[in-house]
């Protein structure tokens, strides 16, 4: 819901390569999220073969209330954190996001 909130109208694939988590993970989230019409899923004008995610106005109400509470939350986790702590931190999971993008599992 997240990253849909972020990017509105991606696919599933493109959900899994933000999120790096598992497609078959992936799908099983977005089944669930449908029945219970926190997302939405189109067909893409451009592409049929493609399908687009959106959040539904019951998904956008839930997102919009857990993001200030998920800010807080890492606001307070971080706060034990030097600002340059923070900042080597986050350079650290960049890098190993852009190392995990470049691996390939068999």
């Amino acid at each position: 819901m997240a990253v849909l909130g972020e990017y509105s109208g991606v696919s599933a694939d493109e959900v899994s390569a933000k999120t790096q988590i598992e497609k078959s993970l992936i799908s099983r989230a977005i089944s669930k999220l449908l029945k219970r019409e926190l997302i939405e899923r189109n067909i893409s004008k451009e592409d049929k073969r493609r399908s687009e995610l959106t959040l539904s106005k019951s998904g956008y109400d839930v997102y919009e209330k857990i993001v200030p509470m998920s800010l807080e939350y890492e606001e307070k986790l971080l706060s034990c954190l030097s600002e340059s702590q923070q900042d080597d931190l986050s350079n650290i999971i960049d890098t190993l996001y852009s190392h995990a993008e470049k691996l390939e599992f068999k």
